[in-house]
């Protein structure tokens, strides 16, 4: 048991220097953060998994919009290119018929 004794540097401050010790270490850990109650770290990651769920739901909604407004966008496309077909059809008859003449009631 000497050589344990001879070995720790802080065997000479005793059994209340070293209970001290700890209790110091556990003060300092509980004051800056690093310990922490076990009810405290639940309610943390509580919050953390409910803010999570959170974020989850809001992305899906926004998916569900991004996959309504890319399937009104492709109908709109839709419209407008039948549209142009048509106006650039009209434009093509008109241009192509001959002007209608003087005494003709067309």
């Amino acid at each position: 048991m000497a050589e344990l004794a001879a070995f720790l540097p802080f065997a000479d401050i005793g059994l209340v220097g070293i209970f001290g010790s700890a209790v110091a270490y556990v003060l300092y850990a509980l004051i800056t953060g690093r310990l922490m109650p076990a009810a405290t770290h639940d309610r943390i990651v509580a919050s953390r998994d409910a803010q999570l769920q959170q974020m989850r739901e809001l992305y899906l909604a926004e998916r569900e919009r991004g996959d309504l407004l890319a399937a009104q966008t492709a109908s709109l496309t839709e419209a407008a290119k039948t549209s142009a077909s048509a106006i650039d059809a009209l434009r093509d008859v008109a241009t192509s018929s001959p002007p209608p003449e003087e005494g003709d009631d067309r």
